[in-house]
């Protein structure tokens, strides 16, 4: 999908219609028209899961196929033939889509998963996210997360979208923004004057540089002007910081079965978003709690684990260097 949290359907039209249209039934029950398919043909939407579509004959209206969008796979077929003519595909077909079957997934007492692979907390002064082990006699099933009020009861279930550890490549610049960010009005003026000043007598210009540094710098290939280069050694050396160290964000996404709420959770904060009205459409998380990994679920642990692309960068870091100072020499 081209859109995190999205999913893409595929209709292949067989028979009986010569061409149908795909209808996104609204949640006030209207039917929005998104795309026709003539039959021996497919079509592929992408849509959000929880979200229902309706195929109908192009001619006569009747409907084919009634579909409501799991939250897994990411890629979804669906063929129309003779034999499945008014079929409802609906979320009680997939464990990860139906809330009951969530919480079915978390309410049996015989875990079979492997306790060193089934912790998992991330905790605040108003919520607190555990991991469930998985169950046993029950396959391809969700990773699924329990939240707990500040008084330690349950209150919701949550389907594990995805686990991810980024690494923060300008994590130098946090302080910076923050310093920028915290400027009064004041300030604020001050710095735009200076830089107006800057730019009118072209105070950065490179011909105020010495010319020795100058052609240093074009032999290393960083151009003729020194400030450049020094903001390229800057945000190099920053970002081969944070590949050696490593300096990372890990983040869970969660998505709420019957709400359709999306949840992120990281280290230091936590986000929510409310769920789309219609595809297409993308809103904006809130910073709802300030919280950490008090222990790190299996899936972070192994994404913090591939350092692979770390040494690849510092090595490619290395190799640009070393080439360009053996033509300097």
């Amino acid at each position: 999908p081209l859109h995190e949290g999205m999913i893409t359907l595929t209709v292949h039209l067989g028979s009986p219609a010569e061409e149908a249209t795909l209808f996104w039934l609204a949640p006030d029950g209207g039917e929005a028209r998104y795309a026709d398919v003539k039959r021996g043909s497919c079509v592929r939407q992408e849509t959000f899961a929880g979200h229902t579509w309706v195929v109908r004959d192009k001619t006569t209206g009747a409907e084919l196929l009634r579909l409501t969008a799991a939250a897994a796979p990411a890629e979804q077929g669906h063929r129309i033939d003779a034999s499945t003519v008014g079929t409802v595909v609906g979320a009680e077909r997939s464990a990860t889509v139906e809330p009951a079957a969530a919480e079915a997934a978390v309410l049996d007492s015989e875990p079979d998963e492997d306790p060193a692979l089934a912790g998992g907390v991330w905790a605040s002064d108003a919520f607190r996210f555990e991991r469930v082990a998985r169950v046993r006699g029950r396959r391809m099933q969700p990773t699924v997360w329990r939240e707990l009020n500040d008084e330690g009861q349950d209150v919701a279930r949550h389907v594990q979208v995805s686990a991810t550890c980024d690494t923060r490549w300008l994590w130098w610049l946090d302080a910076l923004f923050a310093r920028v960010a915290s400027l009064n009005s004041s300030n604020e003026a001050y710095l735009m004057y200076a830089m107006s000043v800057a730019g009118a007598w072209q105070l950065d210009a490179a011909y105020f540089w010495p010319a020795w540094l100058r052609h240093r710098c074009s032999q290393l290939g960083l151009g003729s002007h020194p400030l450049v280069a020094l903001l390229l050694f800057v945000a190099l050396g920053g970002a081969c910081v944070a590949a050696a160290k490593p300096i990372t964000e890990s983040s869970l996404l969660l998505l709420n079965p019957r709400t359709r709420e999306d949840i992120r959770l990281r280290e230091g904060r936590g986000f929510s978003r409310p769920p789309p009205q219609r595809p297409g459409e993308v809103t904006p998380w809130h910073e709802v709690a300030s919280g950490r990994f008090t222990a790190l679920p299996h899936d972070l642990v192994v994404a913090r684990a591939q350092r692979w692309h770390h040494a690849l960068f510092l090595a490619g870091v290395a190799i640009f260097f070393a080439s360009r100072l053996q033509s300097a020499l």
